[in-house]
């Protein structure tokens, strides 16, 4: 299929994590984001007792201003077991919603395969025992043929600071990339505010991001950093400042420097 070329901040779908900036509080972390220039969001339970309270709150959640919606799953099931966790996740696919998920998380492959193309399988840091190289993203998608890949560079990077695996994993699953994460991460595997580095680094693969696969921030800010880390992500992409007022005023968002 030929894709748009770019022309700007409307092509692109840009967002953040509610989890980066209200840990544990969605209704915040919406209500934060939906302030800023995003038109993007993903809804986090990284933590399996977050995701029956937010499964409950779906109905009562407010998603105006978002033109792409996701939620990520937990990345380890302690509290839930995992076919209670798969069936939370139904509420979220019944809305077409996509699905992160963390493939070190998964035994029952047969139920994460019912999710079908909405399933997005996030390459892992080195912290993990999986999924973290092409020939371990191979194995997963081996038992997952219809997911797609969250691409998350930082963790790419964190695992080899010269890019050559991150460019080995975009060059193999570009093609199944539909999700991109973007923050920095320490040796420890912390999430944080983007820096000269880091977006040095990351430039020259996410400009070769179409715009149907949205980019989600996962830097850890407080919410007056959440629109100058939106202007980080969009200077490294090259889009316009022209484009960018536009996109801000027709959400009503602040439009001043930050």
């Amino acid at each position: 299929m030929d894709l748009p070329e770019h022309t700007g901040y409307s092509d692109m779908r840009l967002g953040f994590s509610t989890g980066a900036v209200a840990k544990g509080d969605v209704e915040r972390g919406l209500a934060l984001i939906r302030e800023s220039s995003a038109d993007a969001v993903e809804v986090s339970a990284l933590r399996d007792t977050e995701l029956p309270v937010l499964i409950d709150k779906l109905p009562r959640l407010d998603f105006t201003g978002f033109d792409y919606v996701a939620l990520h799953a937990p990345g380890a099931f302690t509290a839930l077991s995992e076919r209670s966790v798969l069936a939370y996740l139904e509420r979220a696919a019944e809305r077409g919603w996509p699905i992160v998920v963390h493939p070190d998380a998964i035994t029952d492959w047969k139920g994460w395969r019912s999710f079908g193309e909405l399933l997005v399988v996030e390459n892992m840091d080195r912290r993990k025992a999986c999924g973290r190289t092409p020939e371990e993203l191979e194995v997963v998608f081996e038992e997952l043929p219809e997911a797609g890949l969250c691409f998350d560079i930082a963790h790419a990077r964190q695992i080899d600071p010269s890019m050559m695996l991150a460019g080995r994993i975009w060059d193999e699953f570009k093609g199944h990339v539909r999700h991109i994460h973007v923050s920095h991460v320490d040796a420890e595997g912390r999430h944080g505010a983007l820096n000269r580095e880091c977006v040095k680094a990351f430039a020259p693969l996410l400009q070769q991001a179409t715009p149907d696969v949205p980019l989600i921030l996962e830097s850890i800010v407080p919410p007056e950093c959440v629109e100058s880390e939106l202007t980080q992500l969009r200077d490294m992409l090259g889009l316009s400042v022209l484009s960018l007022n536009e996109g801000v005023s027709s959400k009503g968002a602040n439009t001043s420097s930050l």
